[in-house]
């Protein structure tokens, strides 16, 4: 029989034995959702800029982004980034008053944004 006064050595050691991967942190989700077309220069470099901020933080970015300029294209994206359930939301605006009423469809879900 073990004695109990070696009960917290044998603690110790089994701690320092159990590989610390498995109570690493998930990745954490981030849906972006932009305005911009796929072909359009400058949003080829937001979306790169992106993904290499994704890989430097180890987060799993989903992207996404209408074929050409459409704001119900781009409602629709938003509802499906916000139905993926991400850890963080980004969402581009190009028109505050529209983007804002989708407001209440994120909100509902809990998420919120400022769009002052």
């Amino acid at each position: 029989m073990i004695s109990m006064k070696f009960l917290p050595l044998l603690e110790c050691i089994a701690f320092c034995l159990f590989p610390f991967t498995i109570v690493a942190q998930v990745k954490p989700k981030i849906a972006m959702v932009t305005h911009g077309q796929l072909g359009d220069p400058f949003w080829l470099v937001v979306r790169n800029a992106a993904e290499t901020a994704a890989r430097e933080t180890n987060c799993d970015l989903d992207y996404r982004s209408p074929d050409h300029f459409d704001l119900a294209a781009m409602s629709h994206l938003i509802d499906e980034a916000v139905a993926s359930k991400p850890d963080g939301l980004i969402v581009s605006i190009p028109d505050v008053a529209i983007i804002a009423s989708l407001n209440s469809s994120g909100g509902s879900r809990g998420y919120s944004g400022d769009f002052d």
